[in-house]
């Protein structure tokens, strides 16, 4: 029997044999042998030692030059890095951005070993632009000569990804944001040419539209994450350049001392941390990095850091959002980035801070390591921590917020661990007798088989908790220790965080109050604090007793009273009511109380909806239900930090609230999304097209509030200076041509005399002086009038000389007063003046 069934079967074998060769037939037919790869890598090896040779003559073509470099410097890394070394990560956006920012800690990482190695052997300037090309060849060439069987460009996905881009373009949201970057350039260039603020208010305007128009598409046009990407990316940029293309020149508070630092390692060609024993050199993406993108893309240093550090701090709310995509649905991870990027301090400060956005950059690329899907737990901890060492490297503060995010959760993880220990008994016996009595009641009119009763009374087995990532705990030591390496042993930087330590210690122990940053009053921890006037008569008290005992002729007034010993604060000045603002007043409403009642109800709303989402996640809400455990730690731990620098005076002063909870929502934007689609879905019954017209409309609404839009529109608000030519930040921030004239004539003047001590009238320009003047000339931070000793040069810029204003910060807050010129002007003797510009001797 099993012969004859065996014959039987054969030819129905043999037929199915034949017929598998009829169908592979024609695809051998359309075979053909690939190329080999190593064809194509040798090429592509030799056009970039081409391209390295042409970067190296440094040839003058102003546009082709610039894209040449940066495609070699980091084109070549990026598309090398994303097409093959996180070949496994399914998405190419998070893909993209994690090669992104790998090459931007090479950027840093690489010139810091050249920055110490090559002087071993005698190389002066390891910065220099043929160290540069060399290493930048050596590392391009090791990536393309890698095996790899993964080609680095697909045509058909280029095809793809070119027919997506055109399509795009017809997308309203898309239009919008390339619309508001237009305007945002045209606007600044028209502010610095002196003309009026109308197009950047508009670009403002226009940017939040994109943000708007993105949440209310159609789903199929939703469900395309790159072209998401694309208009938060552009309209966060609109954002950013608004404010960083005010002015010819470096525009802004902390990025003077930034752009210092950059000098003193540019114009050496090596980065040594004595030459400038500041904080801010400790920080090398504002020296080693921008050195570098000068040196090779062949640009100047004020187009770096106004427009390149830009160009990549945009990526921080794409960053954001595919952070979102992860956790919550589609239209949720939407609105994320766009509370991240109309935030007020994300393009009110942070254009001025290019040290932390690209900590900002590094930070968020930890967050997406810690969340990536499909990798093992030690690749992404690996991955979390070289990021986590760029953060370190790039500013100091957001470090120190960082780790006390990673303690507290960390201690919130062991806590609801412990918690879950011990409850676990009485859930499981809860849990039991509901099996029990579920398997002891009948079901109809049979009664349950055993093996359903003995599945019933079995206790569940408990689910094995996800390994963290992020909070584990050798993970946050490692981050630990590598701040302290930095700060201290490496840097000596450590006396920021020793300052802090100092305040928190005497108000904790002593009970001795510093006083916090008036930014207090837009948070539900805490008050204001002191008054204007309280926080200036402690600065001017500080002032006088500085000058201790010293004989009274040394000083200009040797006897200061009056105006001189205590100037008259001035109130910020508001803009005058436009032609809508007056029709407003003229109904019966107080514009300035109106736009301070919409201020205050925006950052109200903001922190309401951030508390409404972390009740939704603590009741399990659906939209919630993908966060992970070490995820809700994550956020409670970020509160927590920023509690802290809210709570504890004096923290608050040397950080900014504003920029903690800036920090605050990269790990909880997210949760404030949650919040107002929970009350936006309950005020339209849950309906779904209402519940994103509604969230629009509030998106839309906040945004013209908190970017100054809406203000400008009705006026008697204070103004901002990517709108307007006027404003307490135009006034001490803007460097204008005549200041900058005046400094090099000082310059000039200083080495002829012989003498080497220039006071400044405010903290802007005694950085800005620092910069032209020579290193032997020492620039005091003497701004009030009872502090000038003689012998020494005076600088008073337009806000002194032309407004008779000057602004000092103290205890996180700008206070601007009255200054004495004319008593100035009759104890010293003009030497120059121009248009806002005087210096006495």
């Amino acid at each position: 029997m099993t012969t004859l069934a065996a014959a039987s079967a054969a030819p129905v074998d043999a037929r199915r044999e034949r017929g598998a060769l009829r169908g592979l037939a024609p695809r051998l037919r359309r075979w053909r042998p690939a190329r080999r790869p190593a064809d194509t890598t040798v090429l592509a090896v030799l056009v970039m030692l081409a391209g390295q040779a042409l970067v190296l003559a440094d040839l003058d073509v102003p546009v082709l030059r610039p894209l040449l470099a940066a495609a070699l410097l980091v084109g070549v890394p990026v598309l090398v890095l994303a097409r093959r070394a996180f070949a496994r990560v399914p998405d190419p956006l998070p893909r993209v951005l994690y090669a992104i920012g790998t090459t931007a800690l090479g950027l840093i990482v690489v010139p810091l070993g050249l920055n110490t190695v090559l002087p071993w052997f005698g190389v002066g300037a390891p910065l220099a632009r043929t160290v540069l090309v060399v290493a930048s060849a050596v590392v391009d060439t090791v990536l393309l000569l890698v095996p790899s069987r993964t080609p680095l460009a697909v045509p058909a996905r280029l095809r793809a990804a070119l027919r997506a881009g055109l399509r795009a373009r017809l997308d309203a949201a898309v239009v919008l944001a390339v619309g508001a970057v237009v305007l945002a350039v045209a606007g600044a260039v028209r502010l610095n040419n002196g003309l009026g603020g109308t197009v950047a208010t508009l670009a403002h305007a226009v940017a939040v539209a994109a943000f708007a128009a993105a949440l209310v598409r159609d789903r199929r046009a939703s469900a395309v994450p790159a072209r998401d990407a694309a208009v938060v990316y552009l309209a966060g940029l609109a954002l950013l350049l608004g404010t960083s293309l005010r002015g010819w020149f470096v525009t802004g508070h902390d990025i003077q001392q930034e752009y210092l630092a950059f000098l003193y390692t540019h114009d050496a060609g090596h980065w040594v941390m004595s030459a400038y024993p500041s904080p801010y050199n400790a920080c090398l993406s504002v020296n080693i990095l921008p050195s570098v993108l000068v040196e090779y893309l062949g640009v100047g240093g004020v187009f770096v850091f106004k427009v390149v550090l830009q160009l990549v701090f945009a990526l921080v709310p794409v960053c954001v959002y595919v952070a979102a995509r992860r956790t919550v649905p589609r239209r949720m991870a939407m609105l994320a980035p766009a509370v991240f990027a109309l935030f007020p301090t994300f393009y009110t400060d942070m254009p001025f801070l290019t040290r932390q956005e690209t900590a900002y950059l590094f930070l968020a690329l930890v967050l997406l390591g810690a969340t990536q899907r499909g990798w093992s737990v030690r690749v992404r901890r690996r991955l979390v921590l070289a990021f986590g060492v760029g953060v370190v490297l790039s500013h100091y503060s957001t470090t120190y917020v960082l780790v006390i995010t990673l303690i507290l959760g960390l201690l919130g993880t062991a806590a609801g661990a412990l918690w879950r220990r011990r409850a676990e008994p009485r859930l499981q016996r809860r849990a039991a007798g509901r099996d029990r009595r579920a398997a002891e009641r009948p079901t109809g009119r049979h009664e349950q088989s055993v093996g359903e009763r003995r599945r019933l009374l079995r206790s569940p087995a408990p689910r094995r908790p996800t390994p963290a990532v992020l909070l584990h705990p050798l993970l946050v030591l490692a981050l630990a220790a590598t701040a302290w390496a930095w700060s201290s042993p490496a840097t000596h930087s450590g006396g920021h965080l020793a300052d802090t330590v100092d305040k928190l210690t005497e108000t904790l122990i002593s009970g001795n109050p510093v006083a916090g940053s008036s930014d207090l009053k837009y948070s539900v921890f805490g008050g204001g604090g002191p008054t204007p006037a309280q926080r200036f008569a402690g600065y001017v008290k500080l002032a006088s007793d500085a000058r201790g005992t010293a004989h009274p002729g040394l000083y200009v007034f040797p006897r200061p009273s009056g105006n001189v010993l205590l100037p008259p604060l001035v109130e910020r000045e508001y803009l005058p009511l436009t032609a809508a603002g007056r029709a407003v007043d003229g109904a019966g409403l107080n514009v300035r109380g109106v736009n301070a009642l919409l201020r205050t109800g925006a950052a109200g709303l903001l922190q309401l909806f951030l508390v409404l989402g972390l009740l939704a996640l603590a009741l399990r809400a659906r939209s919630t239900r993908r966060i992970t455990r070490e995820q809700f730690w994550l956020v409670a731990g970020s509160i927590g930090a920023l509690a802290t620098v809210v709570v504890v005076p004096g923290v608050s002063a040397d950080y900014g609230v504003l920029r903690a909870f800036q920090q605050t929502l990269l790990f909880a934007a997210p949760l404030v999304a949650v919040g107002v689609f929970a009350v936006a879905s309950r005020v339209v019954r849950r309906r779904r097209r209402p519940t994103l017209v509604l969230v629009a409309g509030v998106v839309a609404a906040m945004g013209l509030v908190l970017t100054g839009a809406q203000p400008a529109l009705l006026g008697g608000y204070y103004a901002q200076l990517s709108q307007s030519d006027s404003g307490q930040y135009y006034d001490l921030l803007y460097a204008r041509t005549p200041q900058l004239a005046a400094a090099r004539w000082l310059a000039a003047d200083t080495r002829g005399r012989g003498l080497n001590t220039v006071a400044a009238a405010d903290i802007v320009s005694v950085t800005r002086l620092q910069m032209f003047l020579p290193r032997s000339v020492t620039v005091t931070g003497n701004y009030l009038p009872l502090q000038l000793t003689k012998d020494t040069y005076v600088f008073l810029g337009p806000q002194q000389s032309t407004r008779g204003q000057s602004t000092v910060f103290f205890t996180g807050d700008l206070l601007t007063y009255r200054y004495p010129r004319d008593a100035v002007g009759g104890r010293l003797d003009l030497v120059y003046s121009t248009a806002g510009t005087r210096i006495y001797r």
